[in-house]
């Protein structure tokens, strides 16, 4: 198995199994029980975030057996699932892009570039508020 390195939204390190040393795993919002950004609207609505970015990958609504070989069966999605697809899609290729970017702009130019928790926070919450009128 190769180490998958990664940022994310929170990390609990010792709770990841099988975890080596010379992986690097660094959470933005809370690391290894460390809360680096508190009342953080991406990590209290990390729930609604996940959703929005993985609401095109169909859920498993039960299991079969065929032929000795177990098989989930996926759920469908709707007509209005789908109709998002573009928008989602749109988000994902800027998080995409800007982080892209954001590593181009590290390596190449600024070395010590971190992106703003604040103005992340800020985009999180003012789509949050859209969704809820």
């Amino acid at each position: 198995m190769q180490p998958i390195h990664g940022y994310y939204f929170a990390a609990i390190i010792p709770s990841i199994e099988g975890l080596t040393k010379d992986i690097k795993i660094k959470g933005c919002y809370v690391n290894n029980l460390a809360i680096l950004y508190p009342d953080s609207q991406i990590f209290t609505r990390s729930f609604e975030l996940e959703k929005l970015l993985n609401a095109d990958d169909t859920q498993i609504i039960k299991y079969c057996i065929n032929n000795d070989m177990l098989k989930g069966e996926f759920k469908n999605l709707s007509d209005r699932e789908l109709a998002t697809r573009p928008i989602r899609n749109a988000l994902q290729q800027g998080a995409i892009d800007f982080a892209k970017d954001a590593v181009n702009l590290r390596k190449n130019l600024y070395f010590d570039f971190k992106p703003s928790l604040f103005i992340a926070n800020s985009l999180c919450k003012d789509f949050s508020l859209t969704l809820r009128i």
